[in-house]
């Protein structure tokens, strides 16, 4: 089963996630929100826990080909018409 790292402005989806058996921590949970750490960063520590960053940050997208290894990333798009599809991406566990 995946577990995902939920980027600072996306803990909205860590309460439905949970309901749903879905293992979520998100950067306020880890001290790591507002604290102006970098994308690079943010994906390595993810990473170290063995989780699947999940962002609304379209800077990731090139992270995703860098040489350094990660768990996985997934993109969500910033539209407010599909904050409900966002749960149906961790619900299916999609990696990429």
């Amino acid at each position: 089963m995946l577990r995902y790292y939920l980027d600072e402005h996306l803990p909205y989806l860590a309460k439905p996630s949970r309901k749903r058996g879905i293992d979520v921590l998100t950067t306020q949970e880890a001290e790591r929100a507002n604290r102006e750490i970098d994308d690079p960063d943010q994906l390595a520590y993810a990473s170290m826990l063995g989780r699947v960053i999940v962002t609304k940050d379209a800077d990731f997208a090139a992270l995703a080909y860098q040489p350094s290894p990660h768990a996985g990333i997934v993109w969500l798009h910033r539209s407010p018409a599909l904050r409900a599809s966002h749960q149906h991406f961790l619900d299916k566990g999609i990696k990429v």
